[in-house]
């Protein structure tokens, strides 16, 4: 505890440092405060951070952690009810017991309250906070974007059941004995692109498709800009990176079990080991810069009808943008995707004869068919993202007929994740409920 109760005064300072070169100021609360409502602010701090989003990130941080200690003692509770109430001579304890808990409930709710409440009092240029225009808009059906946030439905509720049905081969499957047309890695990583690309379609959708619809356009126009409409703009930003990152360990993994057929279960272990910490904090290092950064709500630009917003950010570190990161990213992991499906291509050409020489079923032929098809899937995510994301970057608030691309952009983005899934489920073996021979278990490199 002498430990604990110096780290309390001493963690604070590590998220607070940048204000020692500031200096404080009186500031004009925003609306709905009357004119000469004032609050004490600050300007000049380090770097341009900002006091709100360490607020957010600690908040959070420290909320999971309390839930999941209180979890923990909740259910240790529950098994030892028994044991207390009849142990204890008197009620007492148990008393105690009940007020404890009740008393850490409502320390949770603090922090819950505290992160809601987490916003900027200012209000930047060019968003619909506070702008009468925008508060006193009432929602109607307005065409195209409401088409747009209804049709994704469609085809994503039928890919959610399919991503799950290829997940619970991953964790059902006893990877321990052989079977023809199955590998623990391959299905790894297609759960991984799975997953990591209907994150993607979540908080893209929550980020344009959503408010597009002017659904909350008058609600977003009467709260402040907050740390909360940041995370749905970070969060958009990260899954995207992780859509473009996972892709290309399918064919890597691939190649290893062409190159190296008695080996490649420990190397792929060790390359996916490497891999998935890999992917979880390589985006990292391109949304540093939203940080400092803070949410607003503005209004979407041409051929967009006015009421149609999307969530957007202000403040970022360095003026950095998303967009220039976004096209280098997807030119270099679609660079790195097409060099390894072409070396897998040619091995897979060479090793053809063999391939059909010594397989006695033709399950894992099939299976190499299924996940190249899902491959060139993959490929065409990069190109369509990309394309998109260039027309974006060079038309948008324009009134060029390239501006209508960017209605397109979202569906580009769910090729994948759509796709990727059916053309998978459809055409590997592991989902048609057909026989398999006992020559079929001779040899995995038909896994590849």
């Amino acid at each position: 505890m002498r430990i604990f109760v110096s780290l309390i005064f001493l963690y604070p300072i590590s998220c607070t440092f940048f204000l020692l070169p500031a200096i404080g100021t009186c500031k004009q609360l925003e609306y709905p405060y009357q004119f000469g409502s004032i609050w004490i602010y600050y300007y000049g701090a380090a770097f341009g951070l900002r006091n709100s989003t360490f607020y957010l990130a600690n908040t959070i941080i420290w909320l999971s952690l309390a839930i999941i200690a209180n979890v923990t003692l909740f259910y240790k509770l529950e098994k030892a009810k028994e044991r207390l109430i009849t142990v204890q001579r008197s009620g007492i304890s148990f008393r105690a017991q009940v007020s404890i808990s009740k008393t850490t409930v409502a320390m949770i709710i603090f922090y819950m309250t505290n992160g809601v409440f987490i916003v900027d009092m200012t209000t930047p240029p060019d968003t619909i906070h506070f702008n009468q225009t925008y508060l006193n808009y009432q929602y109607e059906y307005n065409g195209f974007p409401t088409i747009l946030a209804v049709v994704p439905w469609i085809y994503m509720l039928p890919t959610i059941f399919v991503i799950f049905k290829i997940t619970a081969v991953l964790f059902t499957t006893d990877w321990d004995q052989l079977e023809a047309g199955k590998n623990q890695h391959v299905f790894l990583v297609i759960t991984l692109v799975q997953i990591s690309c209907f994150l993607f379609f979540l908080f893209n959708y929550l980020l344009v498709r959503l408010p597009a619809t002017g659904l909350f356009t008058s609600w977003c126009a009467g709260i402040a800009p907050n740390s909360w409409l940041l995370v749905v703009s970070f969060l958009a930003s990260y899954t995207n990176y992780l859509a473009m990152i996972y892709p290309l360990f399918m064919p890597v993994v691939r190649l290893i079990i062409l190159i190296h057929p008695k080996a490649h279960g420990k190397i792929n272990t060790i390359i996916m080991y490497i891999a998935v910490p890999f992917g979880i904090i390589y985006p990292i290092l391109f949304t540093f810069f939203l940080i400092p950064a803070i949410g607003v709500c503005k209004q979407l630009e041409f051929p967009y009808p006015f009421g149609s917003i999307w969530i957007y950010y202000v403040g970022p570190a360095f003026g950095l943008r998303n967009t220039p990161f976004f096209l280098g990213n997807l030119s270099v992991w679609l660079g790195l995707s097409c060099i390894a499906n072409v070396l897998l291509f040619i091995k897979i050409a060479h090793a053809r004869e063999q391939l059909f020489t010594q397989q006695t079923s033709g399950v894992s032929y099939k299976a190499q068919v299924s996940i190249t098809y899902t491959t060139i899937a993959m490929i065409v995510f990069y190109v369509t993202n990309g394309l998109t994301l260039l027309s974006y970057y060079l038309f948008y608030g324009t009134h060029s007929i390239m501006a209508y691309t960017m209605l397109a952009r979202p569906f580009g983005n769910d090729a994948q994740a759509c796709l990727v899934s059916w053309i998978f489920y459809k055409t590997h073996p592991v989902f048609k409920k057909t026989p398999v021979t006992n020559g079929a278990f001779e040899r995995r490199v038909a896994t590849a």
